[in-house]
């Protein structure tokens, strides 16, 4: 997902879904899929094609950072229950 070929740089991708800083119209789209994504609008698609960003764009940076939001969650339960089982 992250290393496919794809309309968006892979470095855009990875950024969106380890959260880090992200050019222009992206650091707070992708904040927002990997924190509160049900706050997503028509409004924020909206703003972002007028930007100038393609549907595809904005699906693989909404794909890149949701799966990024899912693993850093996964990462937190897997160590919350390693210290559970070895502590």
């Amino acid at each position: 997902m992250l290393d496919a070929p794809a309309t968006t740089d892979p470095a855009l991708r990875a950024a969106a879904a380890a959260g880090e800083p992200l050019p222009g119209p992206w650091q707070s789209y992708a904040a927002t899929v990997r924190t509160a994504s049900y706050r997503i609008t028509e409004a924020d698609l909206d703003r972002l094609t007028a930007e100038g960003c393609s549907e595809d764009e904005i699906f693989e940076v909404t794909v890149a950072a949701a799966v990024g939001a899912a693993l850093h969650s996964f990462d937190t339960g897997r160590n919350a229950l390693a210290r559970m089982t070895t502590g």
